[in-house]
């Protein structure tokens, strides 16, 4: 398969559109940690159309986590919408349930 952004692989599937809405209606002032978030379809969906309190996008990818980053801000999300690229994504989750925080901070 090859991707239309230039890699081998897609991640972003379109038939997605109504899980994000269905997601961003149940995260209402909810802090939300989204791991493996791509492109950032659902965190964003969380901050923009859910009203989180607070949203963080964790992928591996640093393209990836660019691209969310591009979206972030075509689509206007306040920094309460933290996107990261964390190699060390175990220490991170590990981090998230030990003190109940994210833990993740932008670079």
């Amino acid at each position: 398969m090859r991707s239309i952004c230039g890699g081998t692989q897609d991640r972003f599937f379109c038939d997605q559109r109504d899980n994000r809405l269905r997601f961003s209606r149940l995260v209402k002032d909810a802090r939300v940690l989204d791991l493996c978030c791509y492109t950032g379809g659902f965190g964003l969906a969380a901050s923009v159309l859910g009203g989180a309190a607070d949203v963080t996008g964790v992928d591996l990818d640093e393209t990836a986590v660019a691209q969310a980053r591009r979206n972030q801000n075509l689509n206007q999300v306040p920094r309460r919408a933290c996107i990261g690229c964390m190699r060390r994504l175990r220490l991170c989750a590990a981090k998230c349930s030990r003190t109940g925080n994210s833990g993740c901070r932008r670079r």
